[in-house]
């Protein structure tokens, strides 16, 4: 999933929680990647997500330049006043 990342324009959302959960259970076996594992209902509907939208997605080489660029100063005092 993470390899498809660049060609998936939603990929970034939907692959988080399986992320998560396989670094915690690899910590928890050790590095082992036969151990198994429980998917959390969050990683199964990001899994559900991927089969239903994946041979759909696509995602633009490149992004066109924004119209208006916004910068905007929090405080009235200056920089980290």
């Amino acid at each position: 999933m993470i390899s498809s990342a660049p060609a998936v324009e939603l990929s970034m959302l939907y692959y988080r929680s399986i992320e998560n959960e396989k670094v915690d259970a690899l910590k928890q076996n050790y590095g082992n990647f036969d151990a198994y594992m429980t998917l959390s209902p969050s990683a199964r509907s990001d899994i559900k997500w991927w089969v239903n939208n994946v041979e759909y997605s696509s995602k633009k080489i490149s992004q066109p330049q924004p119209d208006i660029v916004l910068t905007t100063d929090a405080s009235k005092e200056g920089w980290g006043q």
